[in-house]
């Protein structure tokens, strides 16, 4: 006869003492008490339902479950909200420091321009007249507005060097989130809302980064400009060469450091090349994201999937 088992079979009042016996607990608290069982299933899916409660996926029936998970979706739906003002004010103010320095970078470089088309126009005037004494006054002008736009310049690239390079950083990621925003568009379908964000992305790139470098590139063209006529006006005149070395001199000055951030210069080619790199790591990115995607190609097993995850497990 197995002992052990009659005991856990029978009632514990048969075999404890007297005294311990009348101290038990009543059959339901008893039965609480054991591992195990349909009572611990219960109070696992009691726990469940108040967390479920708790966060608001199932209220029961009634009124009041109804108001308060309507109450705490408002509460998270406010919280969001303000995160994202948060964010999308913090993204206004850069944007709007950006575009300050655009604005003045695009002024400056437009008056510098000014200037050199100034120059350029008296040396074609020195070019076209060649009476001896009216070309030595156009030259000592000359001379003299091209040590003020050499200032001038010099004060400029240092000044946005300090500070366009990251306007430009945002230009380069909101070039990013438009040629994602447009695959999205590809992929997915278009609505209103996507026409809107592609336009919002397209005005900031274009003003974050083709303004400067378009300003860069007229200023660059206006010194190859002024580099020529004084190669002419050297043909044309040899006994003012000395006078011209001069200007020559400090004409490739103002080409080293014109539209020249420290990094890279402001010209067309850094636009191109901005927008090659783009699209280059994004094709690359979405045939890794393809290749990873299709389990047929190549090694199936070296991926993580949800097979392997439950083959681990076992």
């Amino acid at each position: 006869m197995d002992v052990s088992a009659g005991l856990s079979a029978s009632d514990p009042s048969d075999w404890l003492p007297t005294d311990q016996a009348d101290h038990l607990p009543t059959e339901p608290a008893w039965r609480s008490t054991r591992p195990g069982g349909a009572d611990a299933v219960g109070r696992s899916a009691r726990l469940l339902l108040g967390l479920l409660r708790l966060a608001g996926l199932w209220g029961g029936a009634g009124w009041r479950p109804l108001l308060y998970t309507a109450l705490l979706y408002a509460a998270a739906s406010a919280v969001c909200a303000l995160a994202a003002l948060a964010d999308l004010h913090q993204g206004w103010l850069l944007l709007e420091a950006g575009l300050h320095w655009i604005r003045a970078f695009l002024l400056a470089a437009g008056l510098l321009e000014s200037g050199q088309a100034a120059l350029n126009a008296t040396l074609a005037a020195a070019v076209t007249r060649r009476e001896g004494a009216d070309s030595g006054r156009r030259l000592l002008r000359a001379a003299g507005l091209q040590r003020r736009l050499s200032e001038c310049q010099a004060l400029l690239a240092s000044a946005a060097a300090a500070e366009l390079p990251a306007v430009m950083l945002l230009g380069v990621l909101t070039q990013i989130q438009m040629v994602v925003a447009a695959r999205d568009m590809f992929v997915l379908g278009a609505d209103p809302l996507s026409w809107l964000m592609l336009a919002s992305y397209s005005w900031a790139a274009l003003v974050a980064l083709v303004g400067p470098c378009e300003a860069g590139e007229r200023l660059l063209a206006g010194l190859a400009r002024c580099r020529d006529l004084l190669l002419r006006l050297e043909e044309l005149r040899p006994e003012l060469a000395p006078r011209l070395e001069r200007l020559q001199r400090a004409l490739a000055a103002d080409r080293e450091v014109a539209a020249d951030l420290g990094l890279y210069r402001l010209q067309r080619a850094t636009l191109l090349s901005i927008w090659s790199a783009i699209i280059t790591y994004i094709i690359v990115m979405l045939q890794f994201m393809g290749d990873a995607g299709d389990p047929s190609e190549g090694d199936a097993g070296s991926w993580p999937t949800w097979d392997n995850f439950t083959l681990m497990e076992q």
